[in-house]
């Protein structure tokens, strides 16, 4: 996605949505996994609705980056992703799980958007 020079200086995650394409929370989660500085799955869900929030700032919404934003903030929405945290401890319990797959090539292993944050392919 391409973005204008105030955009980026808004968003605290800028290369994630420079260098991807096909942007989701899955792979939002998988990036900040990689960058290292992965938090609780609250903090971590509700960056990336402030991320699209200020996102659909810059982008007119009949634009074609503006609907796409649109679409992923509605299922954000639909998703109710900030009220089915499953327990504090999942991700505790998720994230050695990913860095071992990581650190041995396993790129199989993905992080789930919807009730758990672990699913192995």
């Amino acid at each position: 996605m391409e973005l204008s020079p105030e955009c980026v200086a808004a968003l605290r995650f800028p290369d994630f949505w420079q260098k991807n394409n096909n942007h989701s929370l899955q792979k939002f989660l998988y990036f900040r996994l990689a960058s290292g500085n992965l938090e609780n799955e609250r903090a971590e869900y509700h960056q990336y609705n402030k991320e699209l929030d200020i996102l659909m700032e810059f982008f007119a919404a009949r634009s074609e980056q503006g609907r796409m934003l649109s679409n992923m903030k509605t299922t954000f929405k639909e998703n109710n992703l900030s009220h089915r945290v499953s327990s504090p401890s999942t991700m505790a319990a998720c994230v050695p799980a990913l860095l071992s797959a990581c650190q041995h090539g396993n790129h199989r292993v993905f992080v789930g958007v919807h009730t758990n944050w672990c699913v192995r392919a």
